[in-house]
C-alpha cells in the first residue's frame, strides 16, 4: 500500500501548515508520496518536507517511482499564482522523455489538476491549459494505464487519450455537477 496525495495539501501554503500536514501525516506506515496542486508552494513543501528523498531539490516537483510493481510518473502541474494548472514545453517535454525511458513498465500518471474538461464550468474555467498537449504524448505511450488527478473535489473517470483518466474526491469539501454548464 502507498498514499499519493495530489496537491492542495495546504490552505494558504505557510510552513506553519505543511508542519501541521506532517504531524498528520506521521501515523500512516505506509510510503506516502506528496504531488503540488493550486493551494501549494514548492519551496514551503521541500522545506518541511526534505527527507522525502524522491521530490527533486530544486525547479519542477516532478519525478518517478521506480521501486514498486507499477512505475509512478508524478508531474507538477502548478502554475504559481494561479488556480489554474499547466505543463509547460518543459514539463511536457520530460513527460515525453520519462515515459520513453520506460516503455514495457505499466505506468500510472499522478498530477493535480484533470488533464480535460469535466462540464462543471467553474472549475474547467480554472482548469488545466495543456490537455491536448498531454493527450499526444500519453497517446503514444501504450504504458500509461491511468492518469490520476484531483482539484475538482469530487469523483469522475474518463476515457481520454487512449487510456483512463480519473479524479479522486477531495477531502474537503464535495464539488456536485450541475445540470446547468454555465452555473456554478
Amino acid at each position: 500500500n502507498i498514499v499519493v496525495a495530489t496537491g492542495d495539501l495546504v490552505d494558504r501554503a505557510t510552513e506553519n501548515e505543511y508542519q501541521l500536514l506532517r504531524n498528520l501525516l506521521s501515523p500512516l506506515k505506509m510510503p506516502l508520496y506528496l504531488i503540488v496542486g493550486n493551494h501549494d508552494a514548492r519551496s514551503a513543501l521541500r522545506n518541511v518536507f526534505s527527507d522525502h528523498t524522491y521530490m527533486p531539490s530544486e525547479g519542477f516537483l516532478h519525478y518517478t517511482v521506480e521501486e514498486l510493481t507499477l512505475r509512478l510518473v508524478c508531474l507538477d502541474t502548478l502554475k504559481e499564482g494561479y488556480i489554474q494548472g499547466t505543463l509547460c514545453d518543459e514539463r511536457l517535454k520530460w513527460l515525453d522523455d520519462t515515459l520513453n525511458d520506460a516503455p514495457e513498465r505499466p505506468t500510472l500518471i499522478f498530477q493535480h489538476h484533470p488533464p480535460f474538461k469535466s462540464g462543471i464550468a467553474p472549475m474547467d474555467t480554472h482548469g488545466f491549459d495543456a490537455g491536448p498537449a498531454q493527450a499526444a504524448i500519453i497517446r503514444k505511450h501504450n504504458q500509461v494505464i491511468c492518469v490520476s488527478g484531483g482539484h475538482l473535489h469530487r469523483p469522475i473517470m474518463k476515457g481520454w487519450a487512449g487510456t483512463l483518466a480519473c479524479v479522486a474526491p477531495s477531502t474537503a469539501h464535495q464539488i456536485g455537477i450541475a445540470s446547468q454548464p454555465d452555473k456554478p
